[in-house]
C-alpha cells in the first residue's frame, strides 16, 4: 500500500486516506481475510521439550520443519531446552505452535526477559 494523501474531514475522529492498494490489500480492508489466523503469544505456555539425537546429537524436533527452512537458522543460536507449546484451533483445524527462543549472549536478556 502507498499513502498518497491524509487529510482531516469535519466530521469528528474522522480522518480521509488517498491510496494505491494491492488487490489482495483492498480486499482485506474490504472484510475478506481469508487464511488469517491470529493467536496471541501468551498462549504458548506449556512446557515441551526436543531430545538429541543421531551422532552428532541435533534435535529431533528440529527434523519437524522443513530443510529450507532449517537452513535459515542456526540451533545453537536457540535453547532448545526449553521450549514452550501452545495449540490455536482455527476452523476445522489444530496449529501446534513452538516457541524457541534465542539463547542470551554475555549479559544482555533472552527475548522474552525485560
Amino acid at each position: 500500500m502507498r499513502i498518497l494523501k491524509v487529510e482531516k474531514t469535519a466530521e469528528p475522529h474522522v480522518v480521509r486516506i488517498t491510496a494505491v492498494l494491492g488487490e489482495t490489500e483492498f480486499e482485506q480492508l474490504a472484510g475478506n481475510l481469508d487464511h488469517l489466523c491470529i493467536f496471541s503469544t501468551k498462549t504458548i505456555c506449556e512446557p515441551s521439550r526436543a531430545t538429541r539425537t543421531g551422532a552428532r546429537h541435533s534435535w529431533a524436533g528440529w527434523l519437524l520443519f522443513p530443510k529450507c527452512l532449517q537452513r535459515q537458522f542456526k540451533t545453537e543460536n536457540f535453547d532448545f531446552e526449553r521450549i514452550k507449546c501452545g495449540v490455536v484451533k482455527y476452523l476445522d483445524k489444530l496449529y501446534i505452535v513452538h516457541e524457541v527462543s534465542r539463547k542470551s549472549f554475555g549479559s544482555l536478556p533472552a527475548d522474552n526477559q525485560k
